[in-house]
């Protein structure tokens, strides 16, 4: 893992970040580079067979039940999570002007 610290010269002075926050990182068969992270990453060797085919095979898409605070899930249950509406996504087409069509000049 690597990473890097926030330029804090000016102009980007003004602007007070926090610290990220890492936990439970698991690092497989690599090391930890970034300082910041160090404590919250658990380095291992790769397990033997492991392969890239069956780590993929275990992944699956997550799904709108799989993520989100317990007041989100509770109101996407009850159906009344607005923002998840196929229509709230969308806005409406603006309706197509007509292309005016330039006058041809008359020859002399």
């Amino acid at each position: 893992m690597i990473g890097s610290l926030p330029d804090t010269q000016p102009p980007l002075d003004k602007i007070k970040l926090s610290p990220n926050h890492y936990e439970n990182n698991l690092l497989l068969g690599g090391t930890c580079a970034y300082a910041p992270a160090q404590s919250g990453c658990k380095v291992e060797p790769i397990p033997a067979g492991w392969s890239v085919e069956q780590e993929l095979a275990k992944w699956k898409p997550l799904t709108p039940e799989d993520v989100g605070p317990a007041w989100v899930i509770a109101l996407r249950k009850a159906g009344q999570f607005a923002i998840e509406d196929d229509k709230a996504c969308f806005r409406e087409e603006a309706p197509q002007k007509e292309k005016k069509q330039k006058k041809k000049k008359k020859k002399k």
